[in-house]
């Protein structure tokens, strides 16, 4: 077998290429970072019922994402079946960080998306002239009718409850009860 000797001239140039590709930065990313001072539980009666605004069931009747700030924000048109907390409107405007606008998406990992037609249990905090929802996606909870019609809420875990008993915690809370 022949052996094929080493070029130090090669060596030095797949180091050098190799120390050249280690010290290029990739493009600049922009992230941001949202902290919750409260961490809601995965009960859906839990998210901050004290420091919400409103408490709403509602069905998302209309969302549209844009640019605001160099960021993405979705906004929805909620149409409010029922007002578990506060006064609220017919129809609500609420806010959401994300969204998608022409190619760019951007996604805030566990956050809440609002999609037409999904009905949702939605912890609301009043921001000028919308709400935002509190605790990001732990603040609105998908709704849907089960096999045996019973509406249910889905809990951050994946289980569910149904809405009468969520309904029945937050009343009993707001009263001073647990």
């Amino acid at each position: 077998m022949r052996r094929i000797p080493r070029s130090s001239g090669l060596l030095a140039v797949a180091a050098a290429a190799a120390a050249t590709v280690a010290f290029i930065a990739p493009p600049p990313v922009d992230a941001t970072i949202y902290v919750i001072d409260r961490q809601p539980a995965t009960d859906p009666a839990d998210p901050a019922i004290a420091s919400a605004d409103a408490i709403i069931v509602g069905e998302v009747v209309g969302a549209r994402a844009e640019w605001r700030g160099g960021r993405i924000v979705t906004r929805g048109r909620i149409q409010v079946l029922a007002s578990l907390k506060g006064r609220a409107a017919s129809v609500v405007a609420v806010e959401v960080p994300g969204g998608k606008v022409g190619g760019v998406v951007m996604e805030v990992i566990g956050g809440a998306r609002l999609v037409t037609g999904q009905r949702t249990l939605l912890y609301l905090r009043q921001a000028g002239a919308v709400h935002v929802v509190q605790g990001l996606a732990h603040g609105a909870r998908p709704i849907w009718i089960d096999s045996s019609g019973v509406v249910q809420v889905e809990r951050v875990d994946g289980s569910s409850v149904p809405l009468a008993e969520v309904e029945a915690q937050v009343r009993a809370r707001l009263r001073g009860r647990p």
